[in-house]
């Protein structure tokens, strides 16, 4: 059970992760065209 616990907000901090990447991606691409 703990294990669970601890997964869950591990995978929202990854999700968290991917919209920055994916923001600075979209502005770098909006940049450069």
């Amino acid at each position: 059970m703990e294990s669970r616990q601890n997964k869950k907000p591990k995978h929202k901090e990854v999700e968290f992760e991917i919209h920055i990447l994916w923001f600075r991606l979209k502005i770098k691409y909006s940049i450069t065209r």
